[in-house]
């Protein structure tokens, strides 16, 4: 661990004063034992990213050999429904993982998974004129 308090890995694509926000997931876990950040900048609007990000309740998005047992996640939007609290979060190798317990359609969808709580968002960091977060 670093004098900082941070573990080498820990943050990957996000600035200091993105990890110092409030995010949902702060209702859910007090003291957390480790806080791990992802973030990605994209050239797009957030209403254009909110659909994938709500799309991550069908599969991890990840290394799909790994997390889906070889099962390719869907390249194209599905065209579901809006997220809501109490429904399935993803799938790995075809089992259910995790759960959503906040949603704010268009910005921020929270879930846990396998006793994590993990904040997914789409335009909570961006504001007009600027890049999607």
């Amino acid at each position: 661990m670093a004098d900082d308090g941070c573990v080498i890995g820990d943050r990957w694509g996000v600035t200091t004063s993105e990890t110092l926000r409030a995010y949902p997931c702060d209702d859910f876990v007090v003291s957390p034992t480790l806080q791990a950040w992802r973030g990605v900048r994209i050239e797009v609007p957030a209403a254009t990213v909110w659909p994938w990000v709500a799309q991550v309740r069908l599969a991890p998005y990840s290394y799909d050999w790994i997390d889906n047992l070889g099962h390719r996640s869907p390249r194209l939007l599905e065209g579901l429904p809006e997220p809501q609290v109490g429904e399935p979060f993803t799938t790995a190798g075809g089992r259910k993982l995790g759960r959503i317990v906040s949603v704010d359609p268009g910005k921020q969808l929270t879930s846990t998974i396998m006793g994590a709580y993990s904040p997914s968002a789409a335009g909570q960091v961006a504001e007009p004129g600027r890049q999607t977060r």
